[in-house]
This record gives structure tokens, sequence and C-alpha cells, in this order.
């Protein structure tokens, strides 16, 4: 698993996903997200995740994922999911996940 952190513009951030987000990673994904969750605390940033390259997602990873949605919520901004493949789009269905995420 991959991820990239960009910081596009003063409120923005980009955060792209390569790979599998499985509970054999989930927990070095936690920590490299750290640094957001931090960054989330004391300033407001809308994010958008780039799912273009993320193949698989599970249980672990929707908690992540669901982690970070509800920080950039409690601050107001904007929470974006991109480029989701179906397989893993149809994850976030089953889960009732679509219908709080904004999914582009």
């Amino acid at each position: 698993m991959e991820i990239t952190i960009t910081e596009t513009s003063p409120k923005d951030m980009l955060i792209f996903f390569k790979g599998k987000l499985d509970t054999m990673n989930a927990r070095q994904v936690s920590a490299d997200l750290e640094p957001v969750m931090d960054i989330l605390s004391t300033t407001p940033k809308n994010i958008t995740l780039d799912f273009s390259d993320l193949t698989y997602i599970a249980s672990a990873g929707l908690r992540i994922i669901l982690m970070l949605h509800k920080a950039i919520n409690n601050q107001g901004a904007t929470f974006i999911i991109k480029g989701m493949r179906p397989d893993v789009y149809e994850v976030f269905e089953v889960t009732g996940l679509t219908g709080s995420i904004i999914i582009k």
C-alpha cells in the first residue's frame, strides 16, 4: 500500500492511495495518515481521496476512511473520494457509505 499526501492549496489536500487497503497494512496506513489527522485537529482542510489505483478495501480500511471522514466533517470541511473502481465502489455501496460520502 502506497499513500501520497499533497497539499494542493492552503485549504485543500489530496491523498492518493495505491494498492490494497486491508487488515495487513491498516496499521501502517493509519500511521501514515496521522500527520493529516494532526493538521485536521487545528486547521480545516478540504480532503480529496484519489482511489483510482486502490484495488481493494477491507473493513479495516473502511474504518480508517470513516475516521478521516469524521475528522473532516467535524471541521466543517469537504471530504470527497474520486476515481473509485467498481469493485471498491461496491464495498462502499453494500455498507451504505455511498449515501454519506461524496463519491465522484
